[in-house]
């Protein structure tokens, strides 16, 4: 500006003079020293979440895959108290297309209509004859004594058991079986029961133990007899040679019936 002085020495040269330009661009173009960049840093980062932080606020949350997998193993309500339905009964273990679940009554039990029957113990039985005859017989089947059980609400399958003292002549070999059906019947109609055998070629009094015949009848393992079958069983009396055979009604030393609870 005019009529300042210069304060200092005197300039020689021009060069000796700093521009305004020259400091400007020499404080642009300046090395940053490291404390002021970790300062910048430490600033820009002082309102954002450590990984650490981070990872335990995620630690609180399920990922997607976690939750479609639980999801998964979730039964609809509408599946209560409903049976499961298998889709592939040969596989190992079975394949099933819908599982069901049981329900709770009232007082926190399982209602009976959803328990299944549970093992095979028996359930009624053993039942003494309704009737006994005295009989002869040749090959010629004759009754010799029956049990009326009537209808027993809940599905079963019979085994009768006999021990008696049979006559046997010329040679006999007798025979018994006990045979059940819906009815009184005539012998061979229904279902073979249980049978036995005494001793061939005899001439004299011998004990015959009858015994249930199993699953060669179908009953054991098979369908069984419904609850509303009525049970009518016939023991008869035969000789398997064709000469004769006989028993009174005091030579029926026991004879029982017992029914057995069977799972549909």
């Amino acid at each position: 500006m005019s009529g300042l002085n210069i304060v200092g020495p005197p300039a020689t040269t021009t060069t000796d003079i700093v521009k305004k330009s020259d400091v400007d661009s020499a404080y642009a173009n300046a090395t940053v020293s490291q404390g002021a960049v970790a300062g910048q840093i430490a600033a820009a980062v002082s309102v954002l979440a450590s990984q650490t932080s981070v990872n335990n606020a995620l630690a609180n949350f399920a990922q997607p895959s976690y939750l479609a997998s639980q999801s998964a193993l979730l039964l609809p309500l509408s599946r209560v108290g409903m049976a499961s339905v298998v889709a592939n009964p040969s596989a190992s273990p079975p394949v099933l297309a819908s599982t069901g679940v049981a329900s709770l009554d009232g007082s926190g039990k399982i209602p009976q209509a959803q328990v299944p029957e549970l093992g095979a113990g028996y359930f009624a039985g053993p039942f003494g004859p309704t009737a006994t005859f005295a009989a002869s017989a040749t090959n010629t089947p004759a009754k010799i004594c029956d049990w009326n059980l009537g209808a027993t609400g809940v599905p079963f399958y019979p085994e009768a058991y006999m021990s008696l003292l049979v006559k046997a002549v010329n040679l006999g070999r007798p025979v018994v079986e006990v045979w059940m059906s819906n009815a009184p019947m005539v012998y061979g109609a229904g279902t073979l029961v249980s049978r036995g055998k005494g001793r061939d070629f005899w001439n004299d009094f011998m004990t015959v133990n009858v015994v249930p015949v199993g699953s060669k009848t179908g009953q054991v393992g098979g369908t069984g007899f419904s609850p509303t079958y009525t049970a009518w069983l016939t023991a008869w009396l035969y000789d398997s040679n064709g000469e004769g055979v006989s028993v009174i009604t005091g030579n029926i030393v026991n004879a029982g019936v017992s029914l057995w609870r069977y799972t549909q």
